[in-house]
């Protein structure tokens, strides 16, 4: 079955009925477009980071926008703009470029400051973006008045993405939460339809009358004659026996027909009396046959419950595939799940997913007996090793919903969330990953600098494998830090175009003293300036991030002559490759530094110039989507006589 991804969004019913329908976005739909740019998306901070692309293959109207994937992530961001205090929802409409290459996303808000400093708040995240228009929608409160763009990130090492229709919306006060309502005591039924029809939609809108059959955190399942609905609705309040008018979008996910919390939900009645149907027993040969063939069922299944994070997993005796899992529980049925115990759950089967799990919206659930896993739970004082956490990872007897300390070398520093103050990084030869780590005590870090390769570290938190990697969870953080095992190592600066350094923290490098500051390192930022060209040593000085750091006599991508100073334009997001210094009061690139990558391609340049120059020769010319054009219509990446060129 076709992988449909759910539309998300936050506000508690449909936009039209809680907000001003002014959008605040100027060109939301991408028609206008100025130098190779959409007009009002090119943020003059570093929100925005990537190169943006013209496609015709827009939602609506003529044309939406393209990013491409890359080994780092980036960003779509718009113009900012002034903001009064209140509670706003930016949506937009995405959708992968390639099916079998998906894109992750995540939308966000970026405040900024006076100074034209930067951070991002982050919504939630939607993994392999379909190749349809799919909606993503993030809310977010505005405390203090100021200026915000708004942004998507494309997570680096995915797809490529299609962006259009954005808006930005104030909610109005007053406006009420979910499941808040008043019950209307004459419901219009004006158009609904059944579930079963719900179901059979392939686009479009339904309106649904149903009462609520079970509900988790993150939804709820709507039931009448015909069969079962699920409502993807993170933070509802919605309660089993709630008569409901669900009418909105439905969405496919997994195969089946979903609605979200972008529908208008209206509450007619609460405290309806329910007859649920006698449960299919998923045994390990019914639950494998289930996963082969998926049908939305009431179900029962038994088995060993392992708990990890907001996973609630159940390994189904006998099946060879399937394993049950409980679709965020309520903090009720939690309070009767025990950790490796046997389990038995009633609920509705409503979808799978990694062609394994069998993800149940559980009406009852509760377990049998005392955990029969091991606590793995030690001291700071008995660290273990990272062998010997991976060993006990992989015994399946282990409680990981302990926490435990781990010592090790920091072998790679991976990356800086400025938002949460925690960096990502890997231990003993990358063999285990801290994800989102913080500082001593779960202090905050400053900067991806905070952390170097040698620093011995005791960590502590949750343990887990994800996917194929061994990993402390988020939310972990240094317990003890050991200072003197790491003095040699660290003055050494170097690292990777992927873990580029911030002009800031380049700066602070080169005032700390204690760097090597002959090794050559990876430095990115945002072309503020450009001063000269030297047409005899065919290079170019220019300056990063509102000139505070000078890129002396640098050459082009890979180390190549630069032909003109049109090589590089203000605003071009850059990664620089070379020896920093501060040469009297300028903190700079040396001479003999060299580009890595430009608006994330790391190809050759070719100015127009280059391109016109031969009006005779016969050219073959493709855009990025493979479409076959005549000129060249603006700015961008185009194929010309079989040769990726990216025109400026």
């Amino acid at each position: 079955m076709k992988k449909v991804l759910l539309s998300l969004a936050v506000a508690a019913t449909a936009l039209t009925a809680y907000a001003d329908e002014t959008n605040l976005l100027s060109n939301g739909g991408f028609e206008e477009w100025n130098d190779g740019k959409p007009v009002s998306w090119k943020s003059t901070t570093t929100a925005s980071l990537g190169l943006m692309i013209q496609s015709t293959e827009a939602r609506s109207g003529s044309y939406a926008v393209q990013m491409d994937d890359s080994t780092a992530n980036k960003r779509l961001a718009s113009v900012e703009q002034e903001l009064a205090e209140g509670t706003y929802v930016f949506s937009i409409y995405a959708k992968s470029v390639d099916a079998s290459d998906p894109a992750t996303l995540t939308p966000g808000n970026v405040p900024v400051t006076a100074a034209g400093k930067v951070s991002y708040s982050w919504g939630k995240t939607v993994s392999e973006v379909p190749s349809e228009w799919t909606l993503l929608a993030d809310t977010f409160e505005v405390k203090t008045a100021g200026n915000y763009s708004v942004t998507v990130r494309i997570q680096k090492n995915t797809g490529s993405a299609l962006f259009d229709d954005a808006s930005l919306v104030k909610l109005s006060q007053g406006s009420g939460e979910g499941g808040g309502d008043d019950p209307e005591p004459t419901p219009d039924l004006t158009g609904v339809i059944t579930v079963e029809e719900a179901h059979a939609l392939s686009t479009g809108t339904a309106k649904v009358y149903g009462t609520v059959y079970a509900a988790g955190t993150a939804g709820f399942v709507l039931g009448d004659a015909t069969g079962y609905i699920y409502t993807y609705y993170n933070g509802h309040n919605y309660a089993v026996g709630d008569e409901l008018i669900i009418e909105g979008a439905v969405s496919q996910y997994q195969g089946f027909n979903q609605f979200t919390n972008t529908a208008t939900i209206t509450k007619t009645a609460s405290g309806q009396s329910l007859t649920y149907p006698t449960p299919v027993v998923l045994d390990g040969a019914a639950a494998d046959a289930w996963i082969a063939d998926p049908a939305i069922k009431y179900v029962s299944m038994t088995g060993t419950l392992t708990v990890s994070g907001n996973y609630y997993n159940v390994t189904i005796e006998g099946a060879a595939t399937a394993i049950g899992s409980i679709v965020y529980p309520t903090a009720a049925m939690k309070a009767n799940l025990t950790n490796g115990a046997t389990v038995t759950v009633k609920g509705f089967a409503m979808y799978p997913s990694s062609s394994k799990y069998i993800n149940v919206v559980a009406v009852e659930a509760s377990s049998a007996g005392e955990s029969n896993l091991k606590s793995i739970a030690n001291t700071i004082d008995n660290p273990y090793s990272t062998a010997e956490i991976i060993t006990l990872i992989d015994d399946a007897t282990s409680d990981l919903s302990d926490s435990v300390y781990v010592k090790g070398v920091v072998s790679k520093v991976e990356s800086f969330n400025s938002t949460y103050g925690s960096i990502t990084y890997w231990l003993d030869n990358n063999t285990f990953e801290v994800y989102s780590g913080l500082g001593v005590d779960g202090a905050k870090l400053e900067a991806q600098t905070d952390l170097s390769i040698g620093d011995s570290v005791i960590v502590k938190g949750l343990v887990k494998k994800y996917n194929t990697t061994y990993e402390f969870d988020k939310n972990n953080y240094i317990a003890k830090y050991f200072p003197t095992e790491n003095q040699v190592v660290l003055t050494d600066p170097t690292n990777t175009p992927e873990t580029a350094y911030t002009t800031a923290a380049a700066i602070r490098m080169i005032d700390a003293g204690t760097f090597d500051l002959s090794k050559k390192v990876y430095v990115k930022g945002t072309v503020s300036k450009i001063q000269t060209y030297s047409a005899k040593n065919k290079n170019l000085t220019y300056w990063l991030d509102e000139d505070a750091f000078e890129v002396y006599s640098g050459y082009g991508l890979q180390g190549d002559s630069i032909a003109s100073e049109d090589y590089l334009k203000v605003g071009d997001e850059v990664v620089v490759y070379g020896i920093i210094k501060k040469y009297n009061t300028t903190y700079e690139f040396d001479k003999g530094n060299f580009l890595y990558s430009v608006n994330g391609s790391t190809e050759d340049v070719a100015s127009v110039n280059e391109i016109t120059a031969d009006a005779d020769k016969p050219k073959t010319i493709y855009n990025l989507l493979g479409q076959r054009v005549d000129v060249i219509t603006g700015k961008g990446i185009y194929i010309i006589n079989g040769k990726k060129t990216i025109v400026r």
